[in-house]
């Protein structure tokens, strides 16, 4: 065998060293680290030092099930054991939550098994939970956890979500609202739908809840705006309600003109929105990352950087 000499064993010594000085680091920091890497890689990280190995399960979970093609299997139950296996073993609190349309698509009964999950002791106080159904998928979704007890135990054990991703067929602002009554810290909504969506017609509907519902969402992003009815009602919801917006992206999929988005403004009531400060804009790319369904976590999502929205800006800019 031979010996390392010279340059390379300098560049070793140099790595371990490196090593050394993370593995100093408090369990604390540690954890977080552990936390804001993709899943597959907080896994490996055990392997690095024998000190890494119960991070994995004191550090907050990050669980973005869409890594998961890797291990699907043609027995759906075979995936949920997998899933309910991890969750179960982990003692939470949780940071991200990623459900993927695939397995929507193949489970038969996946609302019990989302309500299963969502109750799991390792999200408790979950941050950030992506669903997405599928933009393609043409028989009728799922329903959310159906009774109001479920639907408030959500608000009891995950009060700190502050990023919500949704994949819509039909653009619904009932579905978002019942989503920022169960998640009161909600800050940033990513949304894409395919098709035209409900009316959304909400002014008398929801006139005597706008005045109790607090609104934190700081950031929107709309993709495949369309300029309908349906959606301008939503956009307009969020223009004329949200007291704290920062910026609101509506993405379109057909070239624009200046006049469409004058136009576009003067429908949305941009000059009397409720934050004074917030930006609606208006992009147009023949070429963006692609559906949600594909590359959510990629594009809505990033837990590399302090603002899981940054990769929509850089193709947006």
């Amino acid at each position: 065998m031979g010996t390392l000499t010279g340059p390379k064993m300098r560049r070793l010594e140099e790595d371990e060293e490196d090593l050394d000085r993370i593995s100093r680091l408090p369990d604390a920091i540690l954890g977080e680290i552990v936390s804001l890497i993709p899943t597959k890689d907080g896994a490996r990280s055990q392997v690095i030092s024998s000190r890494w190995r119960h991070l994995w399960r004191s550090a907050p979970l990050n669980f973005d099930l869409g890594e998961a093609g890797d291990w699907w299997d043609d027995s759906a139950d075979i995936y949920e054991q997998e899933i309910s296996g991890i969750l179960s073993s982990h003692p939470g609190p949780g940071r991200r939550f990623y459900i993927p349309g695939l397995f929507l698509m193949f489970s038969d009964h996946p609302t019990a098994i989302l309500d299963g999950w969502l109750q799991s002791p390792a999200l408790l106080n979950l941050q950030e939970l992506e669903f997405d159904y599928g933009v393609q998928r043409v028989d009728p979704l799922p329903p959310l956890p159906s009774s109001g007890s479920q639907l408030i135990s959500l608000t009891t054990l995950m009060p700190n979500m502050k990023v919500l991703a949704l994949s819509q067929r039909h653009l619904s602002l009932d579905v978002v609202i019942n989503f920022m009554k169960c998640f009161p810290c909600l800050e940033k909504l990513y949304i894409e739908s395919c098709m035209r969506g409900e009316k959304n017609v909400w002014f008398h509907k929801y006139q005597n809840l706008i005045g109790t519902l607090d609104i934190r969402l700081k950031k929107i992003v709309l993709i495949n705006y369309g300029g309908t009815n349906s959606h301008i009602n939503f956009a307009k919801f969020f223009v004329l309600n949200a007291r704290v917006l920062q910026s609101m992206i509506l993405e379109v999929s057909h070239k624009i003109s200046g006049e469409w988005i004058e136009r576009q403004h003067r429908l949305l009531e941009t000059e009397n929105r409720a934050s004074r400060g917030a930006l609606v804009d208006f992009v147009y790319h023949n070429s963006r990352p692609g559906p949600l369904g594909w590359v959510g976590a990629k594009v809505a999502h990033d837990l590399s950087t302090a603002d899981p929205f940054v990769r929509l800006r850089d193709w947006s800019g």
